[in-house]
């Protein structure tokens, strides 16, 4: 997954920027992505993001959870 490029595209020949960078879920993009819900040991945030095999935006859900000190837990994720 790649943050969308949103910016001002470049005049002239060439292809126009896609994307502006990967996206790592453990420091998100705070101009890329919100947060839709918050609670005491995880939190949800969704933003648009540009997925390569599919050659389009989608929107993405990304869901951290916290250990106890508020650092970012990583395990195997989570059924809904």
């Amino acid at each position: 997954m790649f943050y969308p490029y949103l910016g001002l595209q470049r005049k002239g020949r060439g292809r126009k920027k896609k994307f502006s960078g990967k996206v790592d879920v453990k420091n998100l993009d705070e101009s890329q992505f919100r947060a839709c819900i918050k609670e005491n040991k995880w939190t949800a945030f969704e933003g648009l993001v540009y997925v390569k095999s599919l050659k389009r935006l989608c929107k993405a859900v990304v869901i951290q959870h916290y250990h106890s000190d508020k650092s970012i837990k990583i395990g195997p994720p989570m059924r809904l």
